[in-house]
């Protein structure tokens, strides 16, 4: 949720406002001016509130255009909003207007992709995975990728579980958080160090944001997930996500602010299918192609080869996996992540340096695919 301020001389207008951000649930608290500042007094507030938004009543043109000017040059991630009066295409730093009075949905869509649009930057630290269908190895490929970031790379990693009806990573590093990825949104407004100290386990030298499939929380909205990363952003050199198939509109946050989404699929005819449709999906939520990526899990020699998969699927493949569910079972077992000692184990490290633009072990040639399995998939 957002600190914002309501700047109009009107009590009318400012009440009106209000309410509506409130009964959005965007706005956690709207300091209200009832008349338009002097220069000083507008500093003042802006280093006392240092607002996420500001609301200007353009009805009252130059005053507004004044404030805007004056916001846009001193504090350029305020978002600046106007309501109230026609508006001007040329206004200096106003990136959305509200119609007046706004239902609450509008001025939800509104504030969203004003938002977005002004502190919305895509992160250089932030990757996304979601499987192409459930069973397809997502979160054991996110888990045993974090593990070599943090281990053989030595970068400080979080891995936040973003399937928050049904995560298992904590299942499988044998753990048992007290707080949770839930308890994380719920407070990101009034997030701090000590708070996140506490949603967080440390274990294989990852940080570890583990969800609550036992909680029946109402789900969070997609302001909770843009509060968190802003607060972990600049404290982790990788953020890892691990998310569920299907994007909704509160975790469409984590993949449009992600510099690589991977969409982890396997051999199988039906899961090279749907992970057509995930891309698919990805691309109807605005998210760009070159940001868009295949992990092929679970490959066996004989099998489809890198070069059909990305015909067939029109995204790069960043990494193929082979199959070696005794090393894994084994790992699991014992909540142990993969070693380089295995050949699974060098294609996730191979994995998580390719994501951090260091060198790639040299790559075995692959097999084509046999004709009979491109009929079947085509």
């Amino acid at each position: 949720m957002f600190n914002a301020v309501i700047i109009t001389s009107n009590a009318l207008r400012r009440e009106l406002l209000q309410q509506v951000a409130l009964e959005s649930n965007q706005i956690l608290a709207a300091r209200l001016w009832d008349r338009f500042p002097s220069p000083y007094e507008l500093t003042q507030m802006m280093k006392t509130v240092v607002p996420d938004i500001a609301f200007l009543d353009y009805t009252e043109y130059a005053e507004a255009d004044n404030c805007a000017v004056q916001i846009e040059a001193d504090y350029p991630k305020t978002v600046i909003i106007g309501f109230g009066g026609n508006r001007v295409p040329d206004d200096p730093g106003v990136t959305a207007y509200l119609p007046f009075v706004p239902e609450v949905a509008e001025f939800s869509r509104i504030v969203e992709q004003a938002v977005c649009k002004v502190r919305g930057a895509v992160l250089d630290n932030l990757i996304t995975f979601l499987p192409a269908k459930a069973g397809s190895g997502c979160s054991s490929v996110v888990l045993n990728t974090a593990a070599m970031l943090a281990g053989p790379l030595q970068r400080k990693t979080l891995v936040i579980e973003g399937d928050l009806r049904s995560g298992s990573l904590s299942v499988f590093l044998n753990c048992t958080p007290e707080w949770f990825v839930q308890n994380a949104l719920k407070s990101a407004g009034e997030m701090d160090s000590t708070k996140l100290n506490q949603c967080v386990l440390q274990k294989h030298a990852v940080d570890w944001m583990f969800a609550n499939a036992a909680s029946r929380d109402p789900l969070p909205a997609w302001h909770h997930y843009f509060r968190l990363l802003e607060f972990v952003k600049d404290k982790y050199a990788s953020i890892l996500v691990d998310l569920p198939e299907l994007v909704n509109p509160a975790s469409v946050e984590i993949v449009r602010r992600s510099r690589l989404v991977f969409v982890v699929c396997t051999p199988e005819v039906p899961s090279l299918k749907l992970a057509r449709r995930r891309c698919d999906e990805l691309a109807a939520y605005g998210i760009p192609e070159r940001c868009i990526r295949i992990v092929l899990n679970r490959w066996r020699k004989l099998e489809i080869g890198r070069s059909d998969v990305e015909t067939f699927l029109g995204h790069p493949v960043q990494a193929i996996l082979p199959s070696d569910y005794q090393a894994l079972r084994t790992a699991t077992a014992d909540g142990k992540c993969l070693t380089e000692s295995s050949a699974l184990g060098r294609a996730f490290l191979d994995l998580a340096r390719g994501m951090v633009d260091a060198p790639l072990h040299k790559q075995q040639a692959l097999p084509k695919l046999l004709d009979f399995l491109r009929e079947k998939i085509t």
